[in-house]
């Protein structure tokens, strides 16, 4: 529950945050 979402939104800030280095 609320340590699956805290996962996800790791896992989804992470993601984003490479995707936006790639974009750069």
């Amino acid at each position: 529950s609320w340590f699956q979402s805290q996962s996800y939104a790791h896992r989804v800030a992470k993601s984003s945050t490479q995707t936006l280095h790639q974009y750069l």
